[in-house]
């Protein structure tokens, strides 16, 4: 899957947070939708779809402290 092998991008430091955001919609997230003009989707495809965007989220913007 696209994920993995763009994941160390994700992690790095280096890019930008603009950058991996840009890598997430053009890479990531068209691999995840596709063919999905022909799915029924239920509440836990829904659920699976969200769950799948915050891990990636979460891997670009890393841990939220909270003071």
């Amino acid at each position: 899957m696209s994920y993995y092998s763009v994941l160390p991008l994700l992690s790095s430091k280096a890019v930008s947070r603009t950058t991996k955001i840009r890598m997430y919609k053009t890479i990531i997230r068209p691999v995840v939708l596709c063919g999905s003009e022909a799915w029924c989707l239920t509440t836990n495809d829904k659920e699976s779809l969200r769950i799948r965007e915050r891990k990636v989220l979460r891997k670009i913007f890393g841990p939220i402290c909270v003071a």
